[in-house]
């Protein structure tokens, strides 16, 4: 575990090195998410879901290049993390509203609905309910940063990925796997609030 940890820290110390070359500065690169993700809504909502993948990877890319880099730099900053976070939410949102424009066949419910519950539960919800704990006092900054849940930021970017992948081949599938996402994100709002109020 030990040996995996040193190795996971030595990758992000070289992408560090590599990309502050290309531009020192951390917030150049947090916020190339957000034309990245642009790129990757057109291209969906234009009938290229692989090629709008392609364009969301390299959105996700950058947040990870973007912490590399400070750390390598010495940039780590509040400011840093909180335009990191602006642009997460803009980066999600326009991977999930895509399958706005685009016909997904209904699961009990009409397609664009579940990826309008996708973006409230997911990107809004589980987001806020953990600022607000903290902003009102209820829980501690320690606290509000270690609040989990079923669906993390993670694992819900890989869901969505994996919708727009299944688009390109089965739009049932894809449309299954938002209601997965707005399920689990439900779920997951349900346990940061009972986790903070309990």
């Amino acid at each position: 575990m030990l040996k995996h940890s040193k190795k996971i820290a030595a990758m992000q110390r070289a992408v560090g090195v590599f990309f502050s070359k290309i531009d020192p500065n951390p917030d150049h690169w947090t916020v190339l998410a957000i034309p990245a993700s642009a790129v990757g809504f057109l291209l969906f909502i234009s009938g290229q879901p692989l090629l709008a993948l392609a364009a969301f990877a390299i959105s996700i890319g950058t947040d990870a290049v973007d912490g590399a880099v400070a750390r390598q730099m010495g940039k780590a900053s509040k400011a840093g993390a909180f335009l990191d976070g602006i642009s997460d939410r803009f980066a999600e949102f326009f991977m999930i509203a895509g399958f706005f424009f685009v016909p997904l066949p209904s699961v009990l419910l009409e397609g664009a609905v579940w990826a309008l519950l996708c973006i409230f539960l997911g990107t809004c919800m589980t987001s806020f309910v953990k600022a607000y704990s903290e902003h009102t006092g209820v829980l501690s900054h320690k606290s509000a940063l270690g609040m989990g849940g079923i669906l993390e930021r993670a694992e819900r970017t890989v869901l969505i990925l994996l919708s727009i992948a299944a688009f390109a081949y089965n739009p049932l599938i894809s449309t299954a796997i938002l209601v997965l996402v707005a399920v689990l994100a439900a779920v997951t709002v349900v346990q940061r609030i009972m986790g903070t109020i309990s």
